[in-house]
């Protein structure tokens, strides 16, 4: 499994979710800024990934995407057999997704899903938020 983080990220909740073409409606819930943290999840197709490699372009691929999504994290394993990717980045803006998923679409044949994330500290201040307003 190869791995590669980044440091002093923000956190955020987005809730995006895209399997191919499916797109679901977004939700823009800004905790200490305009980044969201997000999840992507990425399955690539085999034969396209075996293309990829064949002709020098997976690293390529793999290097642009790190360099575009700057990640905190990233993950490379295997997803129902095929190659995969879990990679954990800030999401500046929602119309970014196209710029960021396209190539993995195109190049890869990927199915992309992008989901909220969130670490041990937001989930505790989404915990004392909601306190304060249920009165808990």
């Amino acid at each position: 499994m190869c791995e590669y983080r980044r440091r002093g990220s923000t956190a955020a909740e987005i809730l995006l979710v895209r399997t191919g073409v499916r797109m679901l409606r977004h939700r823009h819930l800004a905790a200490r800024g305009d980044e969201m943290r997000v999840l992507m999840k990425a399955e690539f197709d085999t034969e396209a990934g075996n293309r990829a490699i064949k002709e020098g372009r997976l690293s390529q691929v793999l290097g642009a995407t790190m360099e575009q999504l700057k990640p905190e994290a990233a993950y490379f394993t295997t997803i129902n057999g095929h190659r995969g990717a879990f990679i954990v980045f800030d999401l500046n803006d929602p119309s970014d997704i196209p710029m960021l998923a396209e190539p993995l679409f195109v190049e890869m044949g990927a199915k992309i899903e992008l989901l909220p994330v969130m670490n041990v500290d937001d989930v505790q201040s989404g915990l004392s938020k909601w306190q304060q307003a249920s009165g808990a």
